[in-house]
């Protein structure tokens, strides 16, 4: 009896090396072929899906998911360094001048063309920009400045005499502004608040849909708030670069966090939990994120743009045809790490609900909820975060319910 015990736990050793050597490594990112020339500062993607990227080197544009890159304006010195789009599509961006020996000054720069033709704008700031539902634009840089007439003037507003690095702008039209401390304003930048103080220099917000705020700082690592800003935690749990300088939230409320020397960090959980993912991105000193409007995530860095390989949310079809029934597909690959894909046919357009449950049946996270139509399908599990181990996945359909195993060996 102890023998064939001792067989059976040599043949379960063997089975979990083997599939630790079989697993297949599907990186996360790709390189794009650009921009390079230096770090990339800032990202910003149109209504058209073409991104632009303000680089050392100048500013350039990708209409095609960055495939290529065309240069829009040469910098003279001694970069590009931020990015807006309004509802229009109109882009603005600054370019360093020097009016005469000895001095230096900014130049604000507008394009309604898609980058094709500019014309420049005096400014007396530069910094982080933000644009509200309005289309008035915010301005950090010495406090903040605001122009209301697509960037023709400029007033200051009420917040002075502070260095403005970090400028975001919630669904409310609630205006959040950024040093070593955060101040709130909710009149249009009339009048400004003072929240918090006592931070590491804060270097980028983010919100998501339901209002929170994230706050990435350099060397302090991630903040949240959740009451508008009056509080804020640390969220830095596995977070093991804390010099954040960009932050980005999907659809789903992923939030992404690009470090300076650690790559990107995902969290699913809202900021509790952070994980690494890095694979295939050959640079870790990331300056900018950008998600595009299918989910896709770019993430700029001293070697130009990287892009994820698979969208961060959508689901996505494989085929327009009729399946004869429901059907749900082994996850190839498996065993696998990180990442997983899953298939699954629908014969009818359904309500569809796709979710991960570990070995106990805990259900750890949903990768589709929402109305699909007839077709075959695939949906990608990103297991950052989560330990080795055995896991089921289960696809409801209407009245069809089904449910397979998955093997996650890192």
């Amino acid at each position: 009896m102890l023998k064939s015990f001792t067989i059976f736990i040599a043949a379960l050793i063997l089975v979990a090396v083997t599939d630790s050597i079989l697993v297949a490594q599907i990186n996360f990112w790709e390189q794009t072929n650009g921009p390079y020339g230096g770090l990339v500062n800032s990202l910003a993607i149109n209504a058209s899906g073409h991104i632009f990227a303000a680089t050392d080197s100048g500013l350039f544009r990708s209409t095609n998911n960055g495939d290529n890159w065309t240069r829009l304006i040469q910098i003279r010195y001694p970069s590009a360094e931020y990015l807006a789009i309004n509802s229009s599509g109109h882009i603005f961006t600054y370019e360093w001048i020097f009016p005469g020996p000895g001095q230096l000054g900014v130049l604000f720069k507008r394009s309604t063309d898609n980058g094709d033709t500019w014309v420049e704008l005096p400014a007396n700031h530069f910094g982080k920009m933000a644009v509200n539902a309005s289309d008035h634009i915010f301005v950090g840089g010495n406090g903040v400045s605001r122009s209301t007439d697509n960037g023709n003037t400029w007033t200051h507003t009420g917040l002075t005499n502070t260095y403005v690095r970090a400028l975001a702008i919630n669904s409310n039209g609630h205006i959040f502004a950024a040093d070593t401390r955060v101040w709130r304003s909710t009149d249009n930048g009339e009048t400004w608040a003072k929240l918090d103080s006592g931070w590491s220099s804060i270097l980028d917000f983010t919100i998501n849909a339901t209002g929170h705020i994230f706050a990435g700082t350099y060397g302090s690592g991630v903040f949240r708030s959740t009451d508008n800003g009056t509080s804020w935690d640390s969220v830095n749990t596995s977070l093991t670069n804390r010099s954040v300088y960009a932050l980005a939230i999907n659809s789903h409320g992923h939030i992404f966090a690009g470090t300076y020397g650690g790559g990107v960090f995902l969290s699913i959980d809202n900021g509790d939990n952070w994980a690494q993912i890095n694979s295939g991105l050959t640079n870790l000193d990331v300056a900018s994120l950008a998600l595009s409007h299918n989910g896709y995530i770019f993430a700029g860095t001293g070697s130009g743009v990287f892009r994820s390989v698979e969208s961060t949310t959508s689901v996505r079809e494989l085929s327009p045809a009729m399946p004869a029934a429901f059907a749900l597909e082994q996850n190839y690959p498996n065993p696998f790490n990180p990442s997983t894909e899953i298939q699954f046919s629908l014969p009818q357009k359904t309500h569809v609900t796709l979710t991960i449950f570990d070995l106990l049946g805990r259900e750890v996270t949903t990768l589709v909820f929402e109305e699909l139509s007839a077709g075959s399908h695939s949906e990608r599990w990103h297991a950052v975060g989560f330990p080795s181990g055995v896991y089921f996945y289960t696809l409801t359909a209407s009245e069809f319910t089904q449910t397979k195993k998955l093997l996650l060996v890192k």
